[in-house]
């Protein structure tokens, strides 16, 4: 990647006045390396310069195709209300007839609401799109759209139906031999075994998710799978473990910067400190992982929100209404990475 992104910014340098049409291929092309090392506003920046040649060039197809790069930039940083509006901006550009493409735009916008918490509009708008998949044999849309479905299912709470359909995706990449799709998978799978409170079995898929995720590089997967071994180790009563996995998975998001990521790392250190007796903390915490959902404009799924709501009652009932309610207002108004660092205290990782 390194030497492609070389290549590209030398031809562009020497290239200012060059075909129109070359351009934006190139530029795309650095958008979505940008992308692929996590250097997301990077990214926009490059694929926005090449949309907008596409679009003086009228080159319909290409601009759905960078608007779907954008997209994926902005929900990666967790602007979820302006990935939707590229999603939406790639429809009037596709013809009526081109039932794939529009399938494509209703699956990813059905990720966009599972993960904002509209978990019945989720399932039902990429479950349209994965018959539209399987009608016309594109398995490996099928098998993405599957990863996608098993997660909403899993963050709404169907631990045996994610299960079996996370199971059909894993089969279908193997099929594939796509092994980075396998790895996201993987870690989906991982996540569903704890939902569903299989915690040893979740363990070992999650370690092996972890491993896959530093092999390909890709700091996404190995911030969810992190903070999935956090909640974990919480689980199983490993505290220490908890923390260390919490701390790390916190590192990995701040890299290039997620809200909800990090508001959920939040939310599970909180209970971490509430369980080992450490309340004014966890309620510190507690505040700082609101502002974080405030800011990702995203809310507790119903599978965490037992867990949550447990947190607050365990806290506010040592403390007191009063004394949590001041702790939850001080905990908004601090630094993120400043208030782990005063509470656990410095880590390698961070």
């Amino acid at each position: 990647y390194g030497e492609a992104n070389d290549e590209l910014s030398a031809a562009l340098a020497e290239g200012q006045e060059g075909d129109p049409r070359e351009r934006a291929w190139a530029l795309s092309a650095l958008g979505w390396l940008a992308g692929a090392r996590g250097s997301y506003d990077e990214s926009i920046g490059l694929n926005e310069q090449a949309l907008a040649l596409f679009e003086r060039m009228g080159e319909r197809e290409r601009q759905a195709e960078i608007l779907w790069q954008l997209a994926f930039s902005a929900e990666f940083t967790g602007d979820y209300a302006q990935a939707r509006a590229y999603q939406r901006q790639r429809l009037p550009l596709l013809a009526p007839d081109d039932t794939l493409a529009v399938a494509r735009v209703e699956n990813d916008l059905g990720r966009l609401d599972f993960i904002e918490g509209n978990f019945d509009e989720a399932i039902r708008l990429i479950t349209n799109a994965l018959e539209v998949y399987r009608q016309r044999a594109e398995t490996q849309l099928l098998a993405y759209g599957l990863n996608d479905l098993a997660s909403a299912e899993m963050f709404d709470g169907q631990a045996e139906a994610s299960l079996a359909t996370i199971d059909e995706c894993i089969t279908l990449l193997r099929t594939l031999q796509d092994d980075f799709g396998v790895a996201v998978a993987t870690a989906t799978r991982g996540r569903c075994e704890q939902f569903a409170g299989d915690y040893e079995r979740a363990q070992v898929t999650l370690e092996e998710a972890l491993r896959e995720a530093i092999r390909f590089g890709d700091a996404k997967v190995r911030s969810m799978v992190l903070n999935a071994l956090g909640v974990n180790a919480m689980a199983m009563s490993r505290w220490d473990e908890a923390e260390s996995r919490l701390q790390e998975a916190f590192a990995v998001t701040e890299s290039f910067g997620n809200p909800r990521r990090t508001s959920e790392t939040l939310e599970t250190m909180a209970a971490v400190l509430v369980a080992t007796g450490r309340e004014i903390a966890a309620v510190r915490f507690l505040g700082r992982a609101a502002a974080e959902r405030a800011a990702s404009g995203t809310s507790i799924p119903p599978a965490s929100r037992a867990r949550y709501v447990q947190t607050i009652a365990m806290a506010r009932q040592t403390l007191g209404a009063p004394r949590f309610d001041e702790l939850v207002a001080e905990g908004r108004a601090r630094d993120t990475r400043e208030l782990i660092e005063s509470t656990f205290g410095p880590s390698r990782s961070l």
